[in-house]
């Protein structure tokens, strides 16, 4: 029998949405940020998460033309938008992935198995002293 067991992304910064059902195996709800967002301030910046797999394109928009500065900047301009990614490594920083709402069936991968980086938008006091603080690589 395989021993299936789930965890949020980034222990630190998410927690199970709920915690009881978390503990006797479902993991259907998902994670949240500890703390929440408060996308009015301007003041929220991304943090880089490395070796991931995307999340489920969904709620995504893509545009290949854009680079990745004006991906940020289009995601920060939008309070739904919660993360972005290139959107194909082999444009050379082009092309911008953008998703919307909830963040569906990320996975992080061991380092060196693949894995691409994404960018998660999070509250301005969870990024220390830099707003892209590489984690999980």
């Amino acid at each position: 029998m395989i021993d299936q067991s789930c965890a949020c992304m980034d222990e630190t910064r998410f927690v199970p949405r709920n915690k009881k059902r978390w503990e006797m195996g479902d993991w259907s709800d998902g994670c949240v940020r500890r703390t929440p967002l408060d996308c009015k301030t301007g003041t929220e910046k991304f943090i880089k998460y490395s070796n991931v797999k995307l999340p489920d394109i969904h709620d995504s928009w893509f545009n290949k033309s854009m680079n990745m500065q004006e991906c940020e900047a289009q995601c920060l301009e939008n309070c739904t938008c919660m993360a972005y990614a290139e959107a194909d490594t082999s444009l050379g920083g082009r092309g911008c992935l953008l998703w919307f709402g909830e963040l569906i069936d990320i996975q992080v991968y061991p380092k060196g198995k693949g894995g691409r980086d994404i960018f998660v938008r999070m509250a301005s006091s969870e990024l220390g002293n830099g707003s892209y603080l590489p984690i999980l690589q």
